[in-house]
């Protein structure tokens, strides 16, 4: 204003003047304006994508909360500035849990692959989840699958040197293909991977291999258990069997081990048949002799099989002992029995001479005459007197047995009525056909005392001796016995005496050894005797003949 009162401007002009430039000033001062507000509303937006990035960020990030407000001493610039330094944090934090993520995403991809899991490919992006919890996650399945790892590694590990120790002791064994020794020997830790199917084919290797051992170890201990029960019953020295073990270790399974235990248990086992067929010759022997003195038919003795097994064998030793057994119950009958024969041979023997008559003739039969008168003497004494007790002896045994003695295969009783019937009746015939009148010559052996000797002669034993009565103690029948397998049972004395007092102080004894306890004397235990059917029958079943008619 003093500047254009010094020029001297008019008032009209200076009021030209001043509205110009008040036109000028509000024109700026409207553009400022406007510049001021486009300003702020830029920073507002700008201010409000940094806000939604920040949040975006936050919840890539897992992070959460939300954008912090605008404080009121603020300006727009400052609140600008510090949402621009949290977005360069957030995002320079979601570049490196990207990295880190792919990284932990890359192993596990790999780790499932080494351990045969099927494991689809994943995207790391920044749209993906980035947030710690997930990447805690991968880094927990990547310790997971380190571990997995680890343990497969190891049970591969095992296995192999299990399988390699099978085949130490195997040796001979097929191998699978990729399997064999120098191929495990080479193998290196991871080589084949970790997954479920490679552990699978080592377990199925080592399973073919141990059920191979199982089955060449049962093998080995079935032949070790029945070379040394050979070995036993052959009597095989200590050293033999100590040499035989030191030169083929029973440890080792292999085929060579398995061959000679097989070779050995066929030569023992060959042995053993040469020894069950000597014993078996040997035992049959003694059977066949037992049965002769048993005066058994052939229809009662048992026959037994022709092999040389050790059943075989074992029956024939049963049947030996069953035989012994009856044997011994059943001698003395027998040895009476065998007297008399011996007697009946005696007679007829006599009546066959007497029927020569030229036997008198020849200068060497001296006396001949005596010596038959006396012979039958004594034979008209002794077989009565022995044949009584014989039969006095049958019947006891057929009333306590309730079977009949037999004799080769006949009732010994009725043989023995039957001859005497025979004989009574040819004495019969014989004092029929004797004439009334005898001759001197006949006349004086009838004549003549048969207890009394001729002069100069010896007086035979017993020729005085009263006729003999059995003195054996009765017998009480305690159970029957049946001589095809029925035990035979103890025979129990009794005190009582069925002879009179006055024969029982004779005490004559009888000649040629028949003792007066024939029947009471019974060595035979209680239990032996019971057993004695019942093992014949158990062990010839199939036998339809008695073991033994007595």
């Amino acid at each position: 204003m003093e500047i254009w009162r010094d020029i001297g401007y008019p008032a009209e002009a200076k009021n030209e003047q001043l509205r110009a430039i008040s036109v000028k000033l509000t024109a700026f001062y409207n553009e400022m304006l406007n510049q001021a507000k486009q300003t702020r509303d830029q920073v507002s937006e700008e201010t409000v994508a940094d806000s939604k990035a920040i949040l975006t960020l936050r919840s890539v990030l897992g992070l959460g909360g939300n954008v912090p407000k605008r404080p009121p001493a603020w300006s727009l610039l400052q609140y600008k500035a510090e949402l621009r330094r949290e977005l360069r944090e957030l995002r320079t934090q979601r570049d490196e849990r990207i990295l880190t993520l792919r990284e932990l995403v890359a192993q596990h991809e790999s780790l499932s692959q080494s351990l045969g899991d099927s494991c689809s490919a994943i995207v790391v992006d920044e749209s993906s989840d980035l947030s710690q919890a997930r990447i805690d996650s991968y880094k927990n399945l990547i310790f997971q699958g380190e571990a997995e790892k680890k343990r497969r590694g190891a049970e591969i590990k095992q296995l192999i040197k299990e399988i390699q120790d099978l085949y130490e002791v195997l040796q001979d064994v097929e191998v699978p293909a990729g399997f064999s020794p120098v191929e495990l020997a080479s193998y290196t830790e991871g080589s084949r991977g970790y997954g479920l199917g490679v552990l699978q084919q080592f377990e199925r290797v080592k399973t073919s291999l141990t059920q191979e051992m199982s089955k060449r170890t049962q093998a080995v201990q079935n032949y070790a258990s029945k070379i040394k029960d050979l070995w036993l019953q052959l009597g095989t020295p200590e050293e033999v069997k100590n040499d035989f073990f030191n030169q083929n270790p029973l440890t080792l399974l292999t085929p060579a081990v398995l061959d000679v235990c097989k070779m050995e248990l066929e030569r023992l086992q060959h042995l053993k048949l040469e020894h069950n067929r000597e014993a078996i010759k040997s035992i049959n022997k003694e059977i066949s002799e037992l049965c002769e003195k048993l005066h058994m038919s052939e229809a009662e003795r048992i026959i037994l099989p022709s092999d040389d097994s050790d059943s075989t064998l074992e029956k024939s030793k049963q049947y030996l002992s069953t035989l012994k057994e009856q044997y011994e119950i059943a001698e003395p009958v027998f040895k009476l029995i065998i007297q008399h024969e011996k007697l009946l041979q005696q007679q007829q023997e006599l009546e066959l001479r007497m029927q020569d008559p030229h036997r008198l003739l020849d200068k060497k039969n001296g006396g001949l005459l005596l010596r038959e008168e006396q012979l039958r003497n004594s034979l008209r004494i002794e077989r009565p007197r022995v044949e009584k007790t014989l039969e006095k002896m049958l019947r006891d045994w057929q009333q306590n047995y309730e079977t009949p003695f037999k004799y080769n295969g006949e009732d010994y009783l009725n043989v023995l009525q039957e001859r005497k019937l025979a004989n009574g009746a040819a004495n019969k015939r014989t004092v029929a056909k004797t004439p009334q009148k005898s001759t001197k010559l006949s006349a004086t052996p009838q004549k003549a005392n048969p207890t009394t000797p001729a002069k100069g002669t010896t007086p035979m034993k017993g020729a005085q001796a009263k006729p003999f009565v059995h003195q054996a103690t009765p017998m009480k029948l305690v159970s029957k016995p049946s001589f095809s397998g029925t035990p035979l049972k103890v025979i129990q004395p009794t005190q009582q005496s069925t002879q009179p007092a006055q024969l029982a102080k004779e005490k004559t004894p009888l000649k040629r050894g028949v003792s007066n306890k024939t029947l009471t004397k019974n060595p035979i235990s209680q239990t032996k005797r019971e057993d004695i059917g019942v093992l014949s029958k158990k062990l010839f079943p199939e036998a339809d003949a008695p073991v033994k008619g007595l």
